[in-house]
């Protein structure tokens, strides 16, 4: 495959939360960063985001756990976003283009499977 997962540590990781109940998460839409990503997205003509401050343990748990902190419909709700580069890219004109980008997110259900060979 031409793309490859690339990962980096989380920006939140350098800002500890404090572990609690999924009841202690809470809606986060003011934080600079919420705002910054709202304001980019919103700019691409993507509709706002909402951003919910989770438990620090949240990806030390499990899925029944997470849908409880986020208040999501069933666990079949819950995606995970992964960061692919596109490693055949070239950064001449005639390749920059939507459809020939060098990064794409790949959102993909926690219930499905991520079939690279079809990416």
């Amino acid at each position: 495959s031409s793309l490859r997962g690339s990962t980096r540590r989380s920006a939140l990781s350098r800002f500890p939360l404090p572990a609690g109940p999924p009841a202690t998460s809470l809606p986060d839409d003011h934080c600079a960063m919420a705002v910054h990503l709202n304001n980019h997205l919103s700019s691409k003509g993507a509709p706002a985001s909402s951003f919910i401050r989770v438990p620090a343990q949240y990806y030390d748990e499990d899925l029944p756990f997470r849908v409880a902190c986020l208040k999501a419909a069933s666990v079949h709700h819950l995606c995970k976003s992964i960061c692919m580069e596109n490693t055949k890219w070239k950064a001449h004109s005639e390749c920059a283009s939507n459809s020939n980008s060098q990064w794409y997110v790949v959102v993909v259900q926690y219930t499905a499977r991520l079939n690279q060979q079809k990416i």
